[in-house]
């Protein structure tokens, strides 16, 4: 079967409604999902001000009736369970059933990512902290969705209290990962992993072939490059028949052409 092929846009520096138009654009010539960022600045990339994940895959749904839509990934350490139950939940109704909840557990310390954190004065932990963290609110996200009102936890505990957000058709959740530990982490207690390079999956494919459960998805980041003067088929990795998803992110808005441009060539590669 072929894998399923999807556009990442970048909200940095970006004009919302000429996002939402390529988003429907990408529909039109026969892409599968489009994604975003869930940043609050582009400084991490160079670039300037980022346009809200959440809002702007809202505007991506009622330009579109296909595509399957989602953050990727939303920054556990920016948004509450509660806050991500509560926007995931009105992207899936808002979409008819077409969200999808990536999921990430945050910067590590000291990275080029912690700067967000650090501009908002977040204390950012461990890696064996975050990922503890990210199977908690993992669980929180379902129990909030299946009508919980309160929740028992070590990071994310709740006083009764009703947020309103049950949902008989919640999204599935998809983790960030780049190693084996989050791998792991991702088969035990979600429904897909995105996997952050192909170099990366690369270090990770043993265990994705030996280890996934059934029904599991795996998808993998791209970065690709309208402004690149090396050749659309250059930019692309070899298939794998491992990888369920691509996930092509374009860093600048495309120009005019190349996004029909692109999907021949990646359905040329890849289907």
């Amino acid at each position: 079967m072929a894998p399923k092929l999807d556009l990442l846009l970048s909200p940095f520096d970006a004009d919302p409604r000429q996002l939402q138009s390529t988003a429907a654009h990408a529909e039109q010539v026969g892409f599968d999902g489009i994604w975003t960022y869930d940043h609050m600045t582009g400084a991490m990339f160079d670039r300037g001000h980022s346009l809200d994940a959440f809002t702007l895959l809202g505007a991506f749904a009622v330009s579109t009736e296909r595509v399957q839509l989602g953050p990727l990934v939303a920054n556990l350490m920016n948004r509450h369970p509660v806050r991500l139950a509560l926007a995931a939940n009105t992207l899936q109704q808002l979409s008819g059933g077409r969200a999808i909840l990536g999921l990430g557990s945050g910067a590590a310390p000291g990275s080029r990512f912690a700067r967000e954190h650090e501009a908002l004065g977040t204390q950012l932990a461990d890696g064996t902290t975050r990922r503890e963290m990210l199977i908690e609110a993992i669980a929180a996200l379902r129990a909030l969705w299946q009508g919980a009102t309160s929740l028992d936890g070590q990071y994310f505990p709740i006083d009764d209290f009703n947020f309103a957000v049950g949902n008989d058709n919640p999204p599935p959740v998809i983790v960030g990962a780049s190693g084996p530990a989050t791998a792991r982490l991702a088969f035990s207690h979600g429904d897909g992993i995105n996997i952050a390079n192909p170099k990366a999956l690369a270090g990770l494919r043993d265990l994705v072939i030996s280890d996934r459960p059934d029904n599991f998805e795996v998808s993998v980041h791209v970065t690709v490059s309208p402004d690149d003067e090396e050749a659309i088929d250059q930019q692309l990795p070899e298939p794998e028949s491992c990888v369920d998803r691509w996930v092509f992110a374009v860093p600048t808005q495309p120009p005019p052409g190349w996004i029909e441009e692109f999907s021949s060539a990646v359905r040329s590669r890849f289907c």
